[in-house]
């Protein structure tokens, strides 16, 4: 049933020519390790910047995990990155963010800051998520062109700091009611809500 809800629910927008790859942020557990839904969005990420050269890869850091816990997370992907020999010169930092709202706005601000315009956004997320990842990146982004590819792997995991990444069902529910919400109340007021780690 997940594999069936999925799969009517998901959206992909193949890539063209993207001069900036998101891999989007699925937060960091307290114990120092990005949780496998992020690294596997690092993964794909890097297999687009192999593909295209002169594309940079910008990344948020999730903050509302813990304290302190976009610094770790930005160090636990730099740390990989490096390790899986990518040219660091081609990945930016977007500091931290609390939700798919405040990713996209995050890294709007880093790459005006850094003089880039660009023309195609590839945005790497899961399937459940991918449908109001899409909405969102092309309501920050308006002009520029959203492409969206899945990651592998699935999109939850056990014992993620947030209870409702923790299973399928659970995070299809939240991805559900997050596009409801973007679509009635608009990205402001999502802007402003955010998972609740476990205690």
């Amino acid at each position: 049933m997940l594999e069936w809800f999925e799969r009517l629910w998901a959206v992909r927008v193949a890539p063209s020519n993207p001069d900036v790859i998101v891999p989007l942020d699925y937060a960091h557990s307290k114990s120092g390790y990005i949780s496998t839904m992020t690294r596997a969005g690092l993964v794909k990420a890097t297999e687009a910047l192999a593909r295209y050269p002169e594309a940079v890869m910008v990344c948020g850091n999730s903050s509302h995990s813990y304290p302190g816990s976009e610094v770790k997370a930005s160090l636990s992907k730099s740390r990989l990155l490096k390790e899986w020999t990518i040219p660091m010169d081609r990945v930016f930092d977007a500091g931290g963010i609390v939700n798919s709202v405040t990713e996209a706005f995050a890294i709007r601000t880093t790459l005006h800051k850094n003089g880039i315009a660009p023309k195609e956004i590839l945005v790497i997320t899961g399937p459940q998520h991918s449908r109001s990842a899409l909405y969102i990146w092309q309501r920050v982004f308006p002009g520029v062109r959203i492409s969206l590819q899945h990651f592998v792997g699935p999109e939850w995991q056990p014992g993620h700091i947030f209870p409702s990444q923790r299973s399928g069902w659970v995070w299809a529910r939240a991805n559900v009611l997050r596009q409801v919400a973007l679509r009635i109340m608009g990205l402001k007021w999502v802007a402003k809500r955010q998972h609740k780690p476990a205690h």
